[in-house]
């Protein structure tokens, strides 16, 4: 990556939001619930890589920078039943993850989601994962996401009480993103059709929630210690302060699967 795009990471990672642009490490409603609670929220992760550089009469030097939105935290049963209409999680409660899923049925809510708010969300890979786990471009390359000491960013054998935990309750890691290391197991997906579940849960010890995988390629295992997180892969476009930008007043830049799109604003 370019000495100067080394900067642009820094400040992207710590943009907040201005004017109602979510910029990366921006926040956003998600799933169409009106919440401003954390676990409906998403960050938006830089790739560090630059798609392109170009002159704008208007912005100056703009950067079309590579990333992803991914959720703040695993999904939560109250998203779950407003699509899905249904709940089989051995622990109820609305800020609760939703467990007890297959992959195939989180793949199904992915897709049902995406069909309602005509956005292209999916379980991440687990290659997308490991680098959100690890902070991003920031590479915080802790034994935990976020933190050297497990109690403060993970529920573990130690310290859950044998269940899950309302989401966003510890300390997030750089990206602001919780419980990766631990609360409930993450879906995500691998070569061809595979699944993997990284990370770690809240029956396990703190020797487990480090950021290995294991694979769970069956997709009719369920379990009340797994769960997952959905990403949205979305390029943008930045100024030279970081700042989001868009380059037409009737157009603007979304991704669906991995194609660029250009659409009409309503």
């Amino acid at each position: 990556m370019p000495k100067g795009l080394h900067i642009f990471a820094l400040m992207l990672a710590l943009c907040a939001v201005a004017q109602g642009q979510p910029a990366a490490g921006g926040v956003e409603l998600f799933g169409g619930l009106e919440s401003t609670k954390a676990e409906h929220r998403t960050r938006w992760v830089f790739t560090g890589d630059t798609i392109t550089k170009e002159e704008d009469n208007v912005y100056g030097t703009v950067y079309f920078l590579d990333g992803y939105w991914i959720t703040c935290t695993e999904t939560t049963q109250d998203l779950w039943e407003y699509y899905m209409h249904y709940n089989n999680s051995s622990f109820k409660g609305d800020s609760l993850p939703v467990t007890d899923i297959t992959p195939a049925e989180a793949m199904a809510f992915a897709d049902t989601m995406s069909r309602m708010l005509r956005e292209r969300w999916r379980l991440p890979t687990k290659e997308e994962w490991l680098f959100a786990f690890n902070g991003g471009v920031d590479n915080e390359r802790y034994t935990y996401s976020g933190s050297n000491n497990h109690h403060f960013v993970a529920w573990t054998k130690t310290n859950s009480g044998g269940r899950p935990h309302i989401v966003g309750q510890l300390i997030p890691n750089s990206l602001r993103l919780f419980d990766m290391s631990g609360n409930v197991e993450e879906i995500c997906s691998s070569q061809g059709n595979a699944t993997v579940v990284m990370g770690g849960s809240y029956m396990d010890d703190e020797s487990a929630l480090a950021d290995s995988g294991k694979a769970i390629g069956d997709t009719t295992n369920a379990g009340s210690t797994t769960g997952f997180r959905l990403v949205r892969h979305y390029p943008l476009w930045v100024d030279k302060y970081g700042n989001r930008v868009m380059r037409h007043t009737d157009r603007e830049y979304y991704v669906l699967g991995d194609k660029e799109i250009h659409v009409n604003k309503p």
